[in-house]
C-alpha cells in the first residue's frame, strides 16, 4: 500500500494544485484509519490488515512533504534543507520507536485482553497524527 501510495500521492499536488492539502488529507485519513483500529481491535485479521494497509497508503505522503518543504528553501540551500527535513522524518520515526516501548509495557501491565496494549498504541498514534494535521493545516501552500 505504501509503494502504491508513493506513486499516487506524487502527482496529486499537480492534479489538485496544492501540496498542503494533499498531505493534510492523506494524514487525516491515516489518523481515521488508526482510530478505526482503536475502535475495532478484534474484528479479525482481514479488518486489521486492511486498516493497517490504509494507514500505510494514506500516510505515505513524505515525498510530498519533502517537496513542500523544499519550496521554502532558496536554491543554494536546497540540499541542506532537504537533508534537514529527512533528518526530522527519520529522527522522528526513531524517537517514536523508543517512546512506544514504555507505552506498550505500561499498557501490557494493565491489559485485560491481548489486543489491549495495541489499542493504547494505536490511540497514541491517532492523537499524534491528529495533532500533526492540526499544525500542518496552518502551513503555507507553495509550489515550485
Amino acid at each position: 500500500a505504501m509503494v502504491v501510495a508513493n506513486f499516487a500521492s506524487g502527482p496529486m499536488d499537480r492534479l489538485f494544485g496544492t501540496r498542503t492539502w494533499v498531505v493534510f488529507t492523506g494524514n487525516a485519513l491515516g489518523a481515521v484509519s488508526v482510530g478505526l483500529l482503536v475502535l475495532f481491535p478484534a474484528h479479525g485479521v482481514w479488518t486489521s490488515t486492511l486498516l493497517c494497509a490504509a494507514v500505510g497508503f494514506f500516510g505515505a505522503t513524505f515525498a510530498v512533504i519533502v517537496a513542500h518543504a523544499r519550496s521554502f528553501f532558496p536554491a543554494h540551500l536546497t540540499g541542506r534543507g532537504v537533508t534537514l527535513i529527512n533528518l526530522f522524518g527519520i529522527g522522528g520515526a526513531g524517537v517514536f520507536q523508543f517512546a512506544t516501548g514504555p507505552i506498550h509495557s505500561a499498557a501490557s501491565a494493565s491489559a485485560t485482553t491481548p489486543e489491549g496494549p495495541y489499542v493504547v498504541l494505536f490511540a497514541f498514534y491517532a492523537v499524534i497524527l491528529a495533532l500533526g494535521c492540526a499544525v500542518y493545516a496552518f502551513s503555507h501552500d507553495r509550489t515550485d
